[in-house]
């Protein structure tokens, strides 16, 4: 990526979380939340003392876009901001971190790096994904994240699709693994069904171009 597309892939990030900070004022205010003395311009700990001072814990959010996605990285942002305000968490614009295009198969993203960065750090409470498949898309990773990456440093981890809480341990124990296997069948699935219909048409081009036995020009 060069410097162009990097300052404008920056700008568009920036565009997206404070739209998205935007969001979760509305949503906090439509629950009733006093926010006369929200600190909108103070700095991050600023905003974070008033959070805690507020009875509000402090979340960070995750998202991923591939292209096969159906929802837009701002969609995803939209439902775990107004997700985050309803279960009583404020969300930073600097602890919104996303990858755009990119496959959950991609271990190094810059955007799930910061995230786990901030975990690690002790900055969150918790962290919000839309789904489980928006982390990885292997059983085994996503589960070794929720342990060894969240639960190992006393965040939170909570998602809005199939309500996955770290918070109910039994519920989450179950349910995880299933959801997650689920989607690895699936992503699999569709890479055969894609893989096979690949081969259909080469197949196709093949046989077309040969020519026929009749047409053969005698020696």
């Amino acid at each position: 990526m060069n410097t162009n597309d990097s300052s404008k892939h920056e700008r568009t990030r920036r565009h997206l979380t404070e739209k998205a900070h935007g969001i979760w004022l509305k949503k906090a205010e439509g629950l009733g939340r006093e926010l006369s003395g929200f600190p909108l311009e103070g700095t991050l700990d600023e905003r974070c003392a008033w959070a805690n001072q507020h009875g509000l814990k402090v979340a960070g959010i995750y998202t991923r876009f591939s292209t096969t996605d159906q929802n837009s990285t701002l969609d995803q942002m939209r439902t775990c901001m107004e997700f985050a305000a309803t279960s009583g968490f404020y969300v930073p614009v600097e602890y919104i971190t996303s990858d755009g295009g990119t496959s959950g198969r991609k271990k190094r993203r810059p955007g799930l790096q910061k995230i786990d960065a901030l975990v690690q750090a002790g900055k969150l409470d918790a962290l919000i994904l839309f789904k489980l498949s928006r982390l990885f898309r292997n059983m085994t990773e996503i589960i070794s994240f929720i342990q060894v990456g969240c639960e190992e440093h006393g965040v939170r981890f909570m998602t809005v699709d199939h309500m996955v809480d770290t918070d109910n341990q039994t519920q989450w124990k179950i349910s995880a693994p299933i959801i997650a296997m689920m989607d690895e069948m699936l992503l699999d699935s569709m890479g055969d069904h894609i893989r096979a219909g690949q081969l259909d048409r080469k197949s196709t081009r093949l046989n077309s171009s040969h020519i026929p036995l009749s047409r053969m020009p005698s020696s």
